[in-house]
């Protein structure tokens, strides 16, 4: 597995959490804590996709 990919799954990390809290727990987020969520993925993935490009 490539660093970017590893990259990319940790970055999911949160996200990933944040479901399985919201399907077993019941658990919701605020619109800012979703936002970061958000922001961290598309951090790692474009910090990726970069880094394939030769960035």
């Amino acid at each position: 597995m490539s660093v970017q990919v590893f990259g990319v799954m940790l970055s999911l990390e949160g996200a990933i959490a944040s479901l399985i809290s919201f399907l077993l727990l019941g658990e919701t987020l605020t619109p800012s804590a979703m936002m970061a969520v958000l922001l961290v993925s598309l951090a790692a993935a474009g910090a990726s996709y970069g880094e394939r490009l030769g960035g």
